[in-house]
């Protein structure tokens, strides 16, 4: 009993959606809990919605997202935040997926849009546009901008949508010694514009950050060697949902259905497969062919010694 339940912990420590390394709180936006709002100005609202569902997310990205829309011919952003602390001199790593909706809603190339994540030692104000000081207390990480060589369309995270120089996935913490300090780190978007009237609309998800050298987060699918589990679509689903995975080269490959309490509900892949893009299907049943109760399961891609693993929501 003792054994099953090291093993069930063991396997539980590598499937979490958010390891114990994880700084943030609620960084796949499945509620409102950890971020505060604040709106930033301007001559019009913006809209959000945490746990938004009605469009598929982000391509690196996880079920519900955090989706914000707005329409303007000034300047306006929005700002969500939230108090960190972090050990100084430490070095960690930043992830995000972030996908812009705006083309397939208007049919125009959007303009003058950006989605920051800034991390400062400045706490925001309500209200006060948020612009941290230049600096070293301060790092800006750029996800997307549409004057800085992103363009329209974007779907990717900040490790390649190519939104200029200087704009890497790595923050230290500013001091030394390992003491601790207090970090604000804030997804600021909006537009910027001369009188001319805009719209943007975007799609936010998985933000993580974690220490170097920690645990991995399970959503990084820009793993460096080139394999990747993406999000199955649909998710939620009923009665069919499908899995696409990358391979970098040919390896022995299992992709699995477990339950949230670790037990195998069913293997859908196991065998050698050549490099490449790869799909399987699962159809809710388990490996009698019994149909699964609804509720959340995890699927996990094992190749050699990568795995990754991706949450699934089976519907009545």
């Amino acid at each position: 009993m003792k054994k099953a339940i090291g093993l069930l912990a063991a396997l539980l420590f590598v499937i979490s959606p958010l390891s114990g390394q994880e700084m943030l709180v609620n960084g796949n936006f499945d509620n409102t809990e950890g971020w505060t709002v604040y709106d930033m100005g301007g001559s019009f609202p913006i809209a959000y919605e945490m746990s938004y569902s009605d469009l598929e997310g982000p391509a690196f990205g996880d079920g519900p997202f955090l989706f914000v829309y707005a329409e303007t011919n000034s300047y306006i952003n929005i700002l969500f935040w939230q108090k960190l602390t972090l050990k100084a001199g430490t070095t960690y790593i930043l992830r995000g997926a972030f996908k812009d909706y705006t083309p397939d809603f208007w049919g125009v190339d959007l303009n003058q849009f950006w989605c920051n994540v800034y991390l400062s030692e400045e706490e925001p104000v309500d209200g006060t546009d948020y612009i941290p000081p230049a600096g070293g207390d301060t790092a800006d990480k750029l996800a997307m901008n549409t004057w800085d060589g992103c363009g329209a369309g974007v779907d990717g995270t900040f490790q390649n949508d190519g939104c200029g120089a200087g704009h890497d996935s790595l923050y230290t913490a500013p001091g030394e010694g390992g003491v601790d300090t207090t970090i604000y780190f804030g997804i600021k978007t909006g537009i910027w514009t001369d009188a001319t009237y805009y719209a943007m609309a975007v799609g936010i998800d998985n933000i993580s950050l974690v220490p170097e050298g920690g645990s991995a987060v399970e959503h990084d699918a820009l793993s460096p060697d080139g394999f990747a589990l993406y999000p199955n679509y649909p998710n939620p689903f009923n009665p069919e949902t499908t899995f696409s995975f990358d391979l970098p080269g040919t390896s022995e490959t299992t992709l699995s259905i477990y339950n949230v309490k670790g037990k195998l509900v069913r293997t859908l892949v196991a065998e050698t497969l050549d490099a490449g893009n790869h799909m399987a299907k699962w159809d809710g049943t388990d490996t009698r062919g019994h149909q699964a109760p609804a509720g959340i399961y995890l699927c996990r891609l094992s190749s050699g010694s990568f795995s990754q693993t991706r949450r699934v929501v089976l519907m009545k």
